[in-house]
């Protein structure tokens, strides 16, 4: 019996309808998702990439693979990836037929302010942390100084915060909070704590480090509602 004969064309058939599903993968779409894409400073900047189908392909920054620092994204047919190692200025990013131009700039700025006001004056060094600690001393002429993560809980009984013992154990007379999601977590809230464009910045959340994995574009805190509160100063210590 000749099998060829009759079943070589349904073969062939399904060969070619399956390049030709794959053949019509494009991108759509790559933008930004942490800013513009000609406004990013410091380095990295969180990407979507949308497609007609279930991947993309290779993804390039500048010529070198970096598709595996994409994921899939939370709706159909789109990947998400935190790229980091950006050049300053212009950096290209591609994959399937598309690109973007992506300008990165120093994380003390400036963007689109201009050159720097001077006189101006720095206080990272007397800038108080919640554990009692300063910032410490600017690393350099534009006010920058080193990134510090302190933790803070609130013990049970009590209104106020004050400093965690230890980051590998949480105290016993931690106080459980619930948050408007309805999400019970220990009280216990992380503080970052960083300069840029010579200003000083905090970010606060509730984060277990116990048991929750460091935040990330992936892994945000069990306690993070997906709100932000977002207060500024009056001034930067400019004269």
């Amino acid at each position: 019996m000749n099998f060829t004969s009759t079943h070589a064309p349904t073969a062939v058939a399904i060969a070619l309808a399956a390049y030709s599903s794959l053949a019509s993968a494009a991108v759509l779409d790559i933008t930004t998702l942490s800013n513009r894409p000609n406004l990013i400073s410091g380095g990295d900047a969180l990407v979507s990439i949308t497609t007609d189908e279930a991947g993309a392909g290779a993804v390039t920054l500048n010529g070198a693979d970096v598709t595996a620092m994409f994921r899939p994204g939370t709706t159909a047919n789109t990947l998400v990836g935190l790229v980091t190692g950006l050049n300053l200025g212009a950096n290209t990013l591609a994959a399937g037929g598309k690109s973007l131009v992506i300008t990165n700039y120093p994380i003390k700025g400036p963007i689109i302010s201009g050159p720097y006001v001077q006189p101006f004056i720095c206080t990272t060094s007397t800038f108080r942390l919640p554990d009692g600690t300063t910032l410490g001393d600017p690393t350099d002429a534009d006010c920058s100084a080193p990134t510090k993560i302190t933790y803070m809980y609130v013990p049970l009984g009590g209104t106020a915060l004050v400093p965690l013992p230890s980051t590998s154990s949480l105290p016993a007379n931690v106080t459980i909070t619930q948050t408007s999601n309805n999400e019970f977590v220990p009280f216990v809230v992380r503080v970052e704590t960083g300069t840029m464009d010579r200003g000083i910045y905090q970010n606060a959340v509730l984060h277990d480090p116990t048991s929750d994995p460091a935040p990330s574009p992936f892994t945000p805190p069990r306690g993070w509602n997906r709100k932000l509160l977002a207060q500024h100063g009056s001034s930067l210590s400019a004269v």
